[in-house]
């Protein structure tokens, strides 16, 4: 395992990280530096990395050096990435995303170039700043396509997606991308993505497994197991198996709407609804409201006013058991510190 990692082109050994690490003026950069240094040293004690806590109470998860080059090997290998190229990184390296970044530079001695996590990261640097591989999460994507950067942004090489769900207006931006942009599928509980799906031409509809060591099946409710590691690790997306390496997600278990014994994924809901263009992409969700006859029917909660005939409408698209029983008008969404979108649920 490498001594050393490579920072903005400068070759760093622990000490030297250590160093970085205490003259760090923001915390952003201290993270990175922390976790550089723990790579980088002889102590083979264990490091704690926090989930976000998109389901639940944020929890922390222990990992082995060991266990973080495999992770980061397994992402090197798929993509074919290589010692002589720049990896950008400008998510939070107090999450996995941000620490997987810096792993991949470590494990294959690639340049990792740092900026500030924030929505526009590309701005600070030149025009003409060669990158190979990236990662953003959804917003930033957006946030950049819209902006003075979007070339800079269509000239690295690889992009991969995390921290959500890319929407229908999103996806549909990347398509004429020239670049190797994929979603991917992981958690912390697997050392970031264990399976990618291709979102630009040629597009994908399925997640495929990003080694030979890694598998899927499902359990009796279709929910999604991973084999990796030699551990089943029982998560709460509901799938539909293509293969043991291949599968279609369907949404999360933690969100399915119980109507009747009918169980209803909101994320699908929500997307024949943009597709329909009845609603504005970003500014709902759905959810589940409790109802005395059905035990749950679909809730609608937005930062919009939806009037009698808008909803009507709404409902006129949507098959019987789909339709929206409840509208919930909010001031704002409640986010995750990573992004992600808190679903609540209402009586």
């Amino acid at each position: 395992m490498n001594q050393t990692l490579r920072i903005n082109g400068e070759v760093l050994n622990h000490s030297e990280l250590l160093k970085k690490e205490e003259i760090a003026e923001n915390n952003w950069e201290k993270e990175i530096y922390h976790f550089a240094a723990w790579l980088t040293g002889n102590d083979d004690t264990p490091i704690l990395f926090k989930t976000s806590g998109s389901t639940g109470m944020p929890k922390n998860i222990e990992f082995t050096k060991k266990n973080v080059f495999d992770a980061a090997w397994r992402t090197i290998k798929y993509f074919n990435l290589r010692y002589n190229q720049r990896f950008l990184l400008c998510l939070p390296a107090a999450f996995v995303a941000g620490r997987m970044m810096i792993a991949r530079a470590w494990a294959c001695g690639a340049d990792l170039l740092i900026v500030a996590p924030s929505m526009q990261p590309l701005s600070t640097l030149p025009p003409d700043c060669k990158i190979h591989f990236a990662a953003f999460t959804p917003p930033q994507l957006e946030k950049i396509l819209y902006s003075k950067n979007k070339l800079l942004l269509r000239n690295i090489d690889t992009i991969i997606i995390g921290g959500g769900v890319v929407k229908k207006e999103l996806n549909d931006l990347l398509l004429d991308m020239p670049n190797n942009i994929y979603q991917t599928y992981g958690m912390t509980e697997t050392l970031s993505h264990v399976a990618v799906k291709k979102l630009n031409a040629p597009a994908d509809n399925y997640y495929h497994s990003v080694s030979e060591e890694i598998r899927f099946s499902t359990s009796p409710d279709q929910s999604l197991i991973v084999h990796v590691n030699n551990q089943e690790i029982k998560t709460t997306d509901q799938v539909r198996l293509i293969n043991s390496k291949s599968f279609e997600w369907l949404g999360r278990n933690d969100f399915v709407i119980n109507s009747g014994g009918l169980k209803i994924h909101p994320e699908q809901l929500e997307a024949t609804l943009i597709k329909l263009g009845i609603l504005k992409e970003n500014r709902f969700y759905v959810t589940a409201a409790k109802d005395q006859e059905w035990g749950e029917r679909p809730c609608l909660v937005t930062l919009d006013l939806i009037s009698d005939d808008e909803l009507q409408l709404i409902n006129h698209h949507l098959q019987k058991h789909h339709q929206i029983k409840k509208i919930i008008h909010v001031s704002a969404f409640d986010y995750t510190p990573t992004g992600k979108l808190i679903r609540k649920k209402f009586d």
